[in-house]
């Protein structure tokens, strides 16, 4: 008797996706504009009107590496600032800074900027300066990102006063790696495998739900829950029912980051699964485990519950003879 190929699908309900990998790169290009106002010491001495903050702008261009690291650069107007040392003097930096970033939500993300700045005060003083952010991002779709920053400016000097700038912006960015995939139609639920099966039947794929509230993966992680432990129990039922069949495991991505990333962490999520189900008996001459990324998706990755069906894990049984 030949059973044909089985897919099995485990759908994690998880973010299973980082944005990029060691040898890969995302572009992104944004501006943003805002409010700056200079630290107290910047009026305290003053015997004349004294404007101390300002409407601000800015560029900036990023390059993420991984899901936790960017490097940014930026060209910041501070603004405009009267006071006793200074004439309607224009402050304007060049940025260089890294950004830490860690995941709140499936599309929100707080992160932390580290790094220098070239300040040019008035019309003949240049200065250094250490800088500091801290800000929050939101992904509205697979290619436009808002960000809500306050930035500090730790040391603006013009040989007569030293002052620090705190600017809060409101800003906008595009990211260059969107991918094209064409959308596939979503899997139909079916019964679930009956392996004892006494005639040839057609492929079957099946999706097991995830029957708890929350995610089958941590944020960021490849190790398995707990609660999802159990789903694997239907998959060991059959091999260890059929000791000929041997079974296949692909993990999955959304689109979310870069294709390197995903791809690296479709194959960590693939070998999780492999080694619960090695935990629980299979032999791991087997099994055959891979990860193809955001490549096949089965959902549109423009909203949410999209990008929630492609996080997934195949388990998928070829034919054999019994």
């Amino acid at each position: 008797m030949k059973i044909k190929n089985n897919i099995i699908t485990l759908s994690l309900t998880g973010f299973f996706s980082l944005n990029s990998g060691l040898a890969y790169s995302d572009l992104y290009l944004g501006a943003k504009t805002g409010k700056t106002w200079l630290d107290l010491n910047a009026c305290q001495n003053s015997v004349i009107s004294c404007k101390d903050n300002s409407s601000s702008f800015g560029l900036f261009l990023g390059n993420t590496f991984n899901h936790y690291l960017s490097l940014e650069a930026g060209y910041d107007y501070i603004g405009n600032f009267t006071s006793y040392n200074f004439n309607h003097d224009n402050i304007q930096a060049i940025t260089l800074a890294a950004k830490l970033s860690q995941t709140i939500t499936d599309n929100t993300k707080f992160y932390t900027k580290i790094g220098g700045a070239f300040v040019d005060f008035g019309s003949i003083n240049d200065d250094r300066s250490y800088l500091g952010a801290v800000g929050f991002e939101y992904s509205t779709n697979e290619n436009w990102d808002i960000r809500l920053e306050y930035q500090k400016l730790f040391d603006i000097s013009n040989n007569q006063t030293t002052t620090g700038s705190n600017t809060v912006t409101l800003g906008v960015s595009y990211k260059f790696n969107k991918p094209e995939y064409s959308k596939k139609s979503l899997v139909n639920q079916q019964e679930k495998i009956e392996p004892n099966i006494m005639s040839e039947v057609e492929p079957i794929k099946n999706i097991f739900e995830s029957k708890v509230s929350g995610t089958l993966f941590e944020i960021d992680s490849a190790e398995l829950k707990p609660e999802a432990l159990y789903i694997l129990d239907d998959i060991m039922s059959i091999m260890t029912k059929y000791p000929q069949a041997k079974i296949i495991i692909i993990g999955h991505t959304d689109s979310t980051g870069s294709e390197g990333y995903n791809k690296i962490l479709s194959e960590k999520r693939a070998q999780s699964v492999a080694q619960a189900l090695m935990r629980k008996g299979l032999d791991p001459r087997r099994y055959f485990a891979e990860g193809l990324g955001m490549s096949q998706p089965i959902a549109s990755n423009d909203t949410p519950e999209g990008r929630q069906l492609n996080r997934r894990v195949e388990v998928v049984i070829p034919s054999f003879e019994y």
